[in-house]
């Protein structure tokens, strides 16, 4: 299975054009999201266990926080 998201354009208020996002596998528990300022900049960071077996504990960062 693939992690489900959505996009929000209202700071979360609401959320839409939710899908299952093909490349986050994911054994549908415990994930998170933080937000990390390094350098003067906001990085988004997400945590999952990268399998659909709860293994394979993975971060990822984007700059588009």
């Amino acid at each position: 299975p693939a992690r489900l998201v959505a996009r929000s354009t209202d700071g979360g208020i609401s959320f839409h054009d939710a899908r299952h996002h093909e490349s986050l596998n994911d054994a549908g528990c415990n994930a998170g999201f933080a937000r990390y300022r390094h350098r003067g900049r906001d990085l988004l960071l997400f945590t999952n266990a990268a399998s659909t077996r709860r293994e394979n504990l993975t971060i990822r960062a984007s700059a588009d926080a």
